[in-house]
């Protein structure tokens, strides 16, 4: 009976042990599977102007979209991105998630996004920290401020200028150094896209 009890709780140990392992290879990402099966996406922009664009920047105090500096040459299926500064926004297309790539106010690339994920900003973007206001400036500055201008409220905030969206950008060389994957964030979403980045010592 101690034998059987002694190889059941070797088992276990084994079991308990490997599992881990069996974990860990199964988060392995398959960034070729991924970058094949990639949509090619025929999207037109007359000019290379987004329509939306002069839509987007009215609606904020300064540039809404996000930049990124892209030091290699990147390719994702038709779309080729030089080193240089792109402007990225992020859209739904037809059904499609999409990072629009702008240059110069021109789209330079459109790319198809592999994931979108929702996300706690509170966890991604640093809130800014408040100083802290003396006792006698709250009683009495603020609380008469407030009083004054309540009338006033809904005017102010209808003229009130919105500020863009919270967002911050990642990039990292993944796939044994084939591709380059980015992820923006951009208020509660996060967008992953993959390119493959040129080599020339491949060519």
């Amino acid at each position: 009976m101690k034998k059987i009890l002694l190889v059941i709780l070797t088992l276990m140990s084994f079991l308990k042990f490997s599992t881990p392992s069996c974990e860990a290879e199964n988060l392995r990402v398959n960034y070729d599977l991924i970058y094949k099966d990639t949509p090619v996406l025929n999207f037109m922009y007359e000019n290379g102007i987004d329509p939306e664009q002069d839509n987007d920047y009215n609606r904020c105090i300064i540039s809404p979209y996000t930049l990124i500096r892209i030091t290699d040459t990147l390719i994702n299926k038709k779309v080729l991105l030089k080193p240089g500064y792109y402007l990225v926004k992020p859209e739904n297309r037809d059904g499609y998630e999409i990072l629009i790539f702008k240059q110069n106010g021109r789209v330079a690339g459109v790319i198809p996004v592999y994931q979108k994920v929702l996300i706690n900003p509170f966890l991604v973007y640093k809130q800014p920290v408040k100083p802290k206001e003396p006792l006698y400036k709250k009683i009495f500055i603020e609380t008469p401020k407030k009083i004054i201008t309540l009338p006033f409220k809904k005017w102010y905030e209808s003229k009130k200028v919105p500020l863009p969206p919270k967002s911050a950008l990642e990039s990292k060389v993944v796939g044994n150094g084939k591709y380059l994957e980015i992820w923006l964030y951009v208020d509660q979403y996060l967008y992953k896209v993959l390119f493959k980045i040129e080599n020339e010592n491949r060519l």
